[in-house]
């Protein structure tokens, strides 16, 4: 009976104490079931966190991404449009520049075609004709050669012997004749130029020019009337004419054979106008006597003929302007006196033997 009781209170004590210790472990495990269960619902509150966090990221990103594109688009139209701008005004300012190019051109052409329109028109015109022997007709030949082409600028003076010469072998001169000393004839490299020189000279008083330097030679020339010849002979005595008109002048020259022809061209004398050049002898110097000259080269009563008399002149030259036949202006031009000469005569003195 005891041990009966005995085992049924050990066995009721065996029953309490596997209660306690399973409730123990219950508890102990809810213990530790719960904060697992806090840690994994904290860990996947992070977890939903980051990925909310990256969500957003990745829509902030897109968005970025969008507005990136969106002004990279921006600029990309910007810089088309700028482009097409900067194109546009490219080919307008080729375009004006083109019609500015044709507009000059235009002009450039207009006003060549009234340059030789003008280069057309002729002032005056003058020519004479003298000696033809060949070295004579080199000289002229070179002389308006060199005159030929020459451009005149209005107010310039020009110099003949500055265009002409110098009078060398090696500008193309022949030594040709010329007047010496006594009024005798000689040889020297140029001669002959003096008919070119009288033929432009002429053709400026025709064109109302001015005469700034002129000279007359010793003696009158067979190529010219009296009074008009213009001797030059470097570098003292030249020919110098200025351009009095408002226009651009140019020279034509021409020598054929002993002929001389000058036009000048450019401009014209105003419509009715005219102008006459007249050169009157106002006196003509006849030589007295013949100078007789001594030789012992020569027998006595022997007589040769040095050099036959030539008259003197004095001459007065006019210009005058005439519009519609009436006289409006008249100068002198010149008052020369070309020296008489008289004959001279060589006389032998020798002994006859």
């Amino acid at each position: 009976m005891t041990r009966a009781v005995l085992l049924i209170f050990c066995f009721g004590l065996f029953i309490t104490n596997v209660g306690i210790v399973t409730g123990a472990m219950a508890r102990n495990r809810k213990n530790v079931e719960e904060p697992v269960k806090k840690e994994e619902k904290a860990v996947s509150d992070t977890d939903i966190k980051k990925k909310n966090q990256n969500i957003e990221n990745q829509n902030a990103e897109s968005q970025n991404a969008e507005n990136q594109n969106a002004e990279n688009q921006n600029i990309e139209n910007q810089n088309a449009e700028n482009q097409n701008a900067e194109n546009q005004n490219i080919e307008n300012q080729n375009i004006e520049n083109q019609n500015a190019e044709s507009q000059n051109t235009e002009n450039q052409n207009a006003e060549s075609q009234n340059a030789e329109k003008e280069s057309e028109k002729i002032l005056s015109r003058f020519e004479t004709t003298g000696m033809s022997e060949e070295a004579r007709n080199q000289n002229l030949k070179t002389a308006c050669d060199r005159l030929n082409g020459t451009q005149w600028q209005p107010g310039e003076i020009l110099s003949f012997n500055d265009v002409a010469g110098p009078y060398t072998e090696e500008s193309g001169y022949a030594s040709g004749t010329v007047i010496i000393s006594e009024g005798f004839l000689g040889e020297e490299v140029g001669g002959g130029v003096c008919q070119v020189s009288t033929t432009l000279y002429n053709a400026a008083l025709r064109g109302n020019l001015g005469i700034v330097e002129r000279h007359r030679h010793s003696f009158p020339m067979d190529y010219v009337e009296v009074g008009l010849d213009a001797m030059i002979y470097a570098p003292d005595n030249d020919l110098k004419i200025q351009n009095t008109t408002n226009s651009v002048l140019y020279i034509e020259a021409f020598a054929n054979e002993g002929t001389v022809v000058i036009q000048l061209k450019g401009a014209a004398l105003d419509t009715g106008s005219e102008i006459q050049v007249e050169a009157y002898v106002l006196n003509t110097l006849v030589p007295e006597g013949e100078e007789i000259r001594l030789s012992t080269d020569l027998e006595e009563g022997v007589r040769q003929v040095y050099r036959e008399q030539r008259n003197g002149y004095v001459t007065r030259v006019y210009r005058k302007v005439y519009h519609d036949g009436v006289l409006v202006s008249e100068e002198i031009l010149s008052e020369d006196t070309y020296p008489s000469l008289r004959r001279i005569v060589i006389e032998g003195c020798q002994q006859s033997k």
